[in-house]
Formats: C-alpha cells, structure tokens, sequence
C-alpha cells in the first residue's frame, strides 16, 4: 500500500498481525473510546456529522448507526487510501448515499461555513501542530447549537517516567528471559524516551488543561471532559511482533 499513513493503521500498527490477542485487545479498548465519545455528543437522527481524521471509519460508522436513518456522516481524512477503505465499507453496508468523503487536514477543512451539527475526532488533534486553528475550523463549520466530541491522549506529567519502551511495551511486558540479550539496549532506550522534549512534541505538548484553555480562546462554551487513567499489562508480545510494529507515522519525539 502506497499511502504509508494507510499502511500502519490497518497493518503496522499491530505488527501486521490483526488477529492477535494484543490486536484484539486494542480494538476493543477502542471500540470501546469510540462509544463513550459518541455517548457525549447526544447524537439526534437527523444530524450531519463531519469524523474528522476517520482512518478507516471507527468513530463515522458508528456516529451513522446512531443517527440513521436520515443522518450523514463526512468521512474526512488526509489519507486517500483510508477514505477508499471506508468507501469500500460504505459499499458492503449499502448505506453509501448517507457518506460523503472529504481528502483534507483537520486545519484546513474545505466545507461551507455552519454546515455540520456535529464534529468527533479519536487521537487525531494531538498530532497537529496548530492545534488553534483546527479547533477554530470546527468551530466555523459547526451550526449554532453543534457540538465537538472527541478522545485525545493527553500528557500527564505524572506518568513521563513510567518504565515504557513505547507505549504498551515495556519491560515487564517483554518478559525478563527476553530482555538480558538486549538490557543496554533498552535501558539506553527508556532514558532517551524521558528526554523528550515537550517544546518540540505535539503529543507531548498537551495536557487536559491545556485543552481547556485552547477551546475556550476559540471561543468554545460549554466544556465537559473526562480525564481516564488506565494501568494494566497487555498480553504477551513477541519480538517478532515489535520488530513488525511501528509508532504512528506523525509521531515527532
């Protein structure tokens, strides 16, 4: 696949393997995000809803679902070949009348100014550098009375220094047979992870209140948030498997 935004959200991202436990797993927590998200914006039947940053149309076939059957959902990604996925999926369910597919970025979006009564994105502000001007885009497409509903991962200044290679793998994950072959390696990785700048990183540049400030100098009224903390281990990973596995291709450290 050409598109290499494409490539590792529906591949790279779980080492190539989406039938894994940890696959699995993954998906679940975030079929899980996107219904919690969904649940905040008190989607009603007849609304227009633009998913910003859909990737292969989680959170856009869901908000659809909820507000058929006279709702429509945008699809909007920068990736061509993730809005030919959805398109693909829009085909099998036979609902594509109710989709529109938009190419563009979450600040810059080329529709019609109040036009939408709903705005969701998942994990996608946090890798926007102007994260202002997006916000000040939905803003402007969203009718009087429309609503923002979206999942970012934050910076929480208390957990910087967990012991994680990247997050999901860590030491403790891995297995301690594993990890002797390679120790130094790893322990020269964690320590370059907690120099990461915040100056510098857009997924590190956030926090929660950081977004409560940035809503509120757009202009934005209303601000509800959840803040969820969640520390567990995942399943067994195989080397193999993290040898496959990449960091999303936006990620800047």
């Amino acid at each position: 696949m050409a598109d290499r935004w494409a490539e590792w959200l529906l591949f790279k991202r779980f080492g190539g393997e989406a039938n894994t436990e940890t696959a699995r797993l993954q998906m679940k927590l975030l079929t899980q995000v996107r219904d919690t998200v969904l649940d905040f914006a008190y989607l009603k039947p007849e609304e227009t809803v633009l998913d910003v940053g859909c990737g292969d149309g989680l959170m856009g076939f869901g908000a659809l679902e909820r507000s058929a059957p006279s709702g429509r959902t945008i699809f909007l990604d920068i990736s061509d070949d993730l809005l030919q996925r959805c398109r693909e999926i829009a085909r099998d369910t036979q609902m594509i009348d109710l989709r529109s597919f938009v190419r563009a970025a979450a600040d810059w979006l080329p529709l019609r100014d109040e036009s939408v009564d709903l705005v969701t994105t998942r994990s996608v502000l946090i890798f926007v550098e102007d994260k202002d001007t997006a916000l000040s885009e939905f803003r402007r497409v969203l009718r009087p009375k429309g609503r923002v509903a979206r999942f970012e991962t934050v910076f929480v200044p208390e957990f910087r220094h967990q012991n994680l290679i990247w997050p999901g793998f860590g030491p403790a994950e891995l297995g301690q047979s594993e990890i002797e072959p390679v120790r130094d390696l790893i322990d020269r990785l964690i320590a370059h992870h907690g120099k990461f700048s915040r100056s510098t990183a857009s997924m590190t540049a956030f926090g929660h209140k950081d977004w409560f400030f940035a809503l509120d100098r757009v202009g934005f009224a209303a601000i509800t948030a959840t803040l969820s903390v969640s520390l567990g281990r995942l399943p067994p990973v195989t080397w193999d498997n993290i040898l496959k596995a990449s960091l999303n291709p936006r990620y800047r450290p």
